[in-house]
């Protein structure tokens, strides 16, 4: 690798629009000054605080969608070997053959695509700016604009998009076929809708046909789906609008149900109390009355016996008194 690719570097002066980058004059930041500055860049970050002459604290800010620095220097990206990894780009050259990019470019491009930068302008070997709304390259000192073609890269998508069964066939992907609403559809050059990250993997294993036609396409540009979006949109309002009916629904069946059932064990230990308090009336009438027990009461001919002796016996002692 070449020496002076080991940093990120900070070009001085400011890029002119008809100047070439080559022909300026570039400036390498220290090693850990550029691990920083990459790890901002891969993390989407636009502010970073350094050590500056040892002891002070530095907030520098970057603009990574233009690489610039200070807003005035440009930046001209480390190379890494992790780069010579990554699946290249393509652009459309002047005979419509779509040709891929150095290895390096692609994964800047990559990486400002992943961090939603809406497109990035880089300052080597020409300055170029490159549109991911339209997918188009633009050299700043020709004014030519021609087509790209990015790598698709993986998106999770937000959980909101996984949680709905029975999707309707209108808002799922034909190239996906995982029965999940699509997050961010595009329409491709066939006049189909397709899920962004799906499409894009079809054109990058060489193909430049429609997935449904098997015809050769005349441009691999994609258009953003507003009016698919828009209806996605509004069939999921609606679902969560269903879906939170039915559990007020299902709560209120609960609310009602527990209810009942407390009514239901309120009445039955009101029952239980009154025939306790019925016993006990019961209890105290017969001790009134001089009755035996419920226990005791009709139990046997001995005690009826005993009874009548005990009646004679009172009378025989009434007789004594009044004798006396």
């Amino acid at each position: 690798m070449n020496e002076d690719y080991l940093n990120n570097e900070l070009m001085l002066p400011p890029l002119k629009p008809h100047q070439n980058p080559s022909d300026l004059w570039w400036v390498a930041f220290d090693k850990q000054q550029s691990d920083m500055i990459e790890d901002a860049f891969t993390k989407g970050n636009t502010t970073m605080t350094w050590k500056y002459r040892l002891d002070t604290e530095l907030t520098q800010n970057f603009d990574f969608g233009q690489m610039l620095y200070g807003g005035k220097y440009y930046l001209r990206r480390v190379v890494l070997d992790t780069d010579l990894a990554v699946q290249p780009w393509l652009f459309k050259d002047d005979y419509d053959n779509y040709i891929p990019m150095d290895e390096h470019l692609s994964a800047t491009l990559s990486i400002a695509l992943r961090n939603n930068y809406g497109g990035i302008t880089l300052a080597c070997p020409v300055q170029k700016s490159f549109d991911f709304d339209t997918m188009t390259q633009l050299t700043l000192c020709t004014q030519r604009k021609r087509e790209i073609v990015a790598v698709p890269v993986q998106e999770k998508k937000p959980d909101i998009f996984l949680k709905f069964d029975d999707v309707p066939d209108k808002f799922q992907c034909p190239l996906a076929q995982d029965g999940t609403l699509m997050h961010n559809p595009v329409m491709a050059a066939d006049g189909k809708i397709y899920e962004k990250e799906m499409i894009l993997r079809w054109f990058a294993s060489g193909k430049r046909t429609s997935p449904f036609t098997k015809k050769e396409l005349p441009t691999l540009r994609l258009y953003p789906a507003v009016e698919k979006n828009a209806d996605i949109q509004d069939w999921i309002n609606a679902q969560e609008w269903e879906q939170d009916m039915a559990k007020e629904t299902a709560q209120k069946l609960d609310d009602d149900d527990s209810s009942d059932g407390n009514e239901d064990a309120n009445e039955t230990e009101e029952i239980r109390l009154a025939k306790r308090k019925q016993h006990a009336l019961a209890a105290e009438f017969r001790l009134a009355i001089g009755m035996s027990s419920p226990t005791n009461a009709g139990s046997s001919s001995t005690d009826v016996g005993n009874s009548s002796k005990n009646k004679k016996k009172k009378r025989k002692y009434r007789k004594v008194a009044r004798d006396k």
